[in-house]
């Protein structure tokens, strides 16, 4: 009996029922064209089909052993966050009591500090000294009362100089051309 998975190459067609054929070992000779399918035969595909689903059938066992085994690592993962999640939240509860502890130290301090700056002796202490401060002033501008700043001064002699100066310009201009009849002359 034959091997019906040779799979044979055909070199030459001698007639209409031989054929020459060579073999992928490179043997060579004449067979029946009958014996020659273009397909392969249906057991050799239900073998294939057979051991592809044999294959198929181990990797998903395999898939399933992994996925289990993946399943169980993430459930050990869950376990140890929600762990580290109580423990996280344990220790906000702790540090949020220690805030409002501190916001309540911190607000009865600043309740005291305003009291204290809210004393009469502070506010007496404050006015007696703004009342010699303003004194001081006082004297300062009794003293200066009949003076002029030097700056004021000489902005107003400048000012003075120039309107004077522009006057006088008019003033010739204007006697100069009463006396050559509205000429000007220069």
């Amino acid at each position: 009996m034959t091997n019906p998975r040779v799979v044979l190459a055909v070199l030459l067609a001698c007639g209409p029922n031989d054929a020459w054929v060579q073999t992928a070992s490179d043997q060579q000779g004449e067979i029946d064209s009958a014996y020659l399918v273009a397909d392969e035969p249906a057991q050799v595909r239900i073998s294939e089909l057979e051991s592809a689903f044999g294959n198929t059938r181990e990797e998903l066992t395999r898939s399933q052993a992994e996925n289990l085994a993946a399943n169980e690592l993430a459930q050990v993962r869950i376990s140890e966050l929600e762990s580290a999640l109580g423990n996280t939240r344990e220790e906000l509860t702790r540090v949020q009591a220690a805030q409002q502890t501190a916001e309540l130290r911190t607000e009865s301090s600043e309740q005291q500090i305003q009291a204290r700056e809210n004393s009469s002796a502070v506010i007496l202490e404050t006015l007696t000294r703004l009342k010699r401060e303003v004194e001081v002033y006082e004297a300062r501008m009794e003293a200066y009362r009949g003076s002029l700043p030097i700056a004021w001064v000489a902005a107003a002699l400048g000012l003075t100089l120039v309107g004077g100066f522009l006057a006088g310009m008019w003033w010739l201009d204007f006697l100069s051309r009463r006396r050559h009849g509205g000429f000007r002359v220069y």
